[in-house]
């Protein structure tokens, strides 16, 4: 039977990497072969980011506007897709990824990414399917600025986080997902997620 690609979405700080753990590590307490998978090397963003500093700019994203920079990502996206979470599944593991393509969609939106890039982005990275379980963990603005600036992250945008979560909440009106809410504790957010998943296992097996 074909494994299963579980992601998380969110804004940052909204907990995704520390409840990617706690999920893969439940899973295989109870029997599961579950993968955490996170991107670790991004080719595009490297390239771009080098252009970027040739022209003493600060980020690739800049060098090549946010259009153009949004179609070259989706590229990188899919790739990840293809290559490094869907040969898994189809060997029957349970990959639980703490970013899904609507990160970067909805992070694009947030940014004002123009309206035809980002529809010829959203094509491309459809191409490799939809996760068979989207979890949005759904944080107020101001729990996750809090939390980012508990990590450190000074620089963090209130204004920024509140356009991203609306780009979410526009997204996920077009395709599945379970909501859950993440402002709670670590604890109590992870074992909603543990139910949730609980219920997709269990209804593959009936």
């Amino acid at each position: 039977m074909p494994g299963l690609h579980i992601g998380f979405s969110g804004i940052d700080g909204a907990g995704k990497s520390t409840q990617t753990a706690l999920l893969v590590k439940w899973l295989r307490e109870g029997g599961e072969n579950a993968i955490r998978y996170e991107e670790t090397r991004n080719f595009v963003q490297e390239v771009t980011d080098l252009m970027g500093m040739r022209h003493r700019l600060n980020s690739g994203r800049e060098y090549l506007g946010e259009g153009l920079y949004m179609v070259s990502m989706s590229f990188e996206i899919l790739r990840h897709r293809m290559l490094s979470i869907s040969p898994y599944v189809a060997q029957g593991m349970v990959i639980v990824s703490s970013r899904t393509f609507f990160d970067w969609l909805a992070g694009a939106m947030a940014r004002g990414c123009p309206p035809k890039e980002l529809a010829i982005a959203t094509e491309i990275v459809l191409l490799g399917g939809l996760p068979d379980l989207t979890i949005w963990l759904d944080v107020s603005a101001d729990v996750a600025l809090d939390r980012l600036k508990n990590r450190g992250f000074d620089t963090a945008d209130i204004g920024y986080l509140r356009r991203y979560r609306d780009a979410f909440s526009h997204l996920f009106t077009n395709y599945p997902h379970v909501r859950v809410n993440g402002d709670g504790e670590i604890e109590t957010v992870g074992l909603e997620i543990q139910h949730v998943v609980g219920r997709l296992l269990a209804e593959r097996r009936a």
